[in-house]
């Protein structure tokens, strides 16, 4: 804790962020960070006063949010679409997930949760960037409300099936976001004619993605796939019964 704090921090705040870590390093690292973000740490020298009244939140999330509360309204909602995709996204979708916001502005976000620790680039050139930590994550997405990720999720489903058409596995990431849209859909209570759409073409998909994994041997994958699918597809639906020997045959092979 005294090495990541910086020399000349008080004894005092050592103390009590040793007794509030209980040896988290994330919360270690991120208390570092929002303490450089409040300006009482510059390039690892406690620059604060001695009697600085630190604010030392008690949990990780708390910590988190206080950090996500500091950002700047664009930044902040930058962090928030941006945890949509998972802890790996990628700038394009970003765009199409935050069209409120000007590129430049999400250049500029980006650049700004970099500085601040809360993402790291994983190819810049090419706009993939990751959150530091799967946490982080979690904690900028669990901000959305439900409605909003319903949403959020089937824009970036839409996308996905435009840019990532040629990819292997497209079938499974479209479904899988199809299906988190769906679920926060009927959390709220939305069970209609979208909802039924969502799960036929969600269902659509996993089965075609649970179909080739079979083919190739692919049992786990092959099993996890095509119940998703036959979850999702309408009971009576020709595409669920024409699936279900398949899934029959994953399920005994995998015990």
């Amino acid at each position: 804790a005294e090495l990541l704090l910086g020399t000349g921090t008080p004894t005092s705040v050592v103390e009590r962020v040793c007794e509030t870590a209980e040896g988290n390093p994330l919360y270690l690292e991120q208390l570092t960070a929002m303490l450089a973000d409040q300006g009482l740490l510059l390039d690892g020298r406690w620059v604060g006063t001695e009697d600085a009244d630190v604010e030392i939140p008690v949990t990780l999330q708390a910590l988190l949010t206080s950090r996500f509360d500091r950002l700047e309204p664009a930044t902040r909602l930058v962090l928030e679409r941006a945890s949509v995709e998972g802890r790996r996204f990628r700038v394009p979708a970003l765009l199409a997930l935050a069209p409120e916001v000007e590129p430049v502005q999400v250049e500029a976000a980006i650049a700004s949760l970099d500085r601040r620790g809360l993402v790291h680039p994983e190819d810049e050139a090419a706009g993939r960037w990751r959150f530091a930590h799967a946490l982080v994550s979690e904690a900028a997405y669990r901000r959305l409300p439900k409605e909003l990720r319903a949403d959020l999720h089937e824009r970036l489903a839409d996308w996905i099936a435009q840019v990532d058409a040629d990819q292997p596995d497209v079938d499974e990431s479209v479904a899988r976001h199809l299906e988190r849209a769906l679920r926060f859909r009927e959390e709220l209570g939305w069970r209609d004619v979208d909802s039924d759409a969502l799960a036929a073409r969600a269902g659509e998909l996993f089965a075609s993605a649970g179909t080739r994994a079979s083919a190739a041997l692919g049992l786990i994958t092959s099993r996890d796939l095509l119940g998703r699918a036959v979850a999702l597809l309408p009971a009576g639906s020709p595409r669920r019964l024409d699936i279900l020997p398949n899934l029959g045959v994953a399920l005994t092979e995998t015990g």
